[in-house]
């Protein structure tokens, strides 16, 4: 830490970070959490202030010191909402933590994690009082640069400062990572893209698995109705006629289907937003496309059988049983 400190004149705020999760007990209440030991510039690289109280300090850290920082959701679910427990005591592992101060409310992170599900506390002390661990190994270090022309510079800065205290000899692999908030925006692209194929194949399967339903249904129908077309076409009605009538029967049925599967999709959506406090959004145009394609399905699907339900000679149709 005080390497990179030193040698990485391009790093504007440095914090360590030691995780682990384990049950949170005070007076009758208990909850599962994770602990997150951490320096004291964190707030700064989180741009996260605190709400209540204080956050640890550098005497703290050095000292190994039992204090805790809550997260919002972890004071909820331990004293009740907007309470303050400030001067209170936690228990973790059988050790009893100081309450010093709550952050402020932060919300999801960007990958879906509730950031304040989360109990602050000096590194050091998680290190060596709930992990076990000496002062000396830590799980990772988040840095935040001077400026973002500085980035490429610093992120060079530090794999150097790394690999000397790790005493790597050139040619060989780094036994850790470097990455920086692009390097994770990259990732999380990559991710919901490959979920994006992955959903667009499954929802080409369904409509193709719908369309040879629809299709396999029309068939059945124009079989069953076959003295009825010959009826048809016996008093004046065209071929064509039988085709407009089966193509908008099918799309008819396709349609029906895909209003369920929009109402399905909103009561979903609906459920996680209530039960689980997910935040949803059912794009209209989302569902003008969907009715779109039902439609597009039924027509595509339904034009062979209304095609042969067309080709029928009335003769034949009326003879048959």
């Amino acid at each position: 830490m005080d390497a990179l400190r030193e040698q990485v004149p391009g790093a504007q705020y440095l914090t360590a970070s030691v995780s682990t999760r384990d049950q949170v007990i005070a007076g009758g209440q208990n909850w599962q959490t994770r602990i997150e030991g951490s320096d004291i510039e964190l707030p700064l690289i989180r741009y996260w202030d605190v709400d209540l109280g204080t956050f640890f300090t550098t005497t703290d850290v050095n000292s190994a010191a039992k204090v805790a920082v809550l997260g919002s959701v972890v004071r909820d679910n331990l004293f009740g909402e907007e309470s303050d427990p400030v001067g209170q005591s936690i228990r973790i592992r059988n050790q009893s933590f100081k309450i010093i101060g709550v952050m402020e409310t932060k919300g999801s992170g960007s990958f879906g994690e509730d950031q304040d599900d989360t109990i602050f506390a000096p590194y050091t002390t998680v290190q060596r009082k709930l992990r076990g661990r000496d002062g000396t190994n830590i799980s990772g270090i988040t840095i935040s640069a001077r400026s973002a022309d500085e980035m490429t510079q610093t992120t060079a800065q530090i794999e150097e400062v790394l690999r000397a205290e790790h005493e790597l000899i050139p040619g060989e692999e780094n036994d850790f990572m470097v990455r920086t908030q692009d390097d994770r925006m990259s990732m999380l692209t990559g991710t919901t893209r490959t979920m994006t194929m992955f959903t667009l194949a499954i929802a080409i399967v369904s409509l193709i698995v719908g369309g040879i339903g629809i299709m396999n249904i029309m068939l059945v129908s124009v079989t069953e109705r076959t003295r009825e077309i010959g009826l048809r076409m016996a008093v004046g009605a065209k071929g064509q006629d039988v085709l407009w009538q089966f193509l908008v029967e099918a799309m008819a049925l396709s349609l029906v289907g895909g209003l369920i599967g929009v109402g399905f999709g909103f009561a979903i959506s609906q459920g996680l937003t209530q039960f689980l406090e997910w935040p949803t959004s059912v794009p209209a145009d989302a569902v003008v496309v969907s009715v779109g394609f039902a439609a597009v399905i039924g027509i595509v699907f339904g034009f062979y059988p209304a095609w042969k339900g067309a080709q029928l000679d009335p003769i034949e149709s009326l003879r048959f049983e």
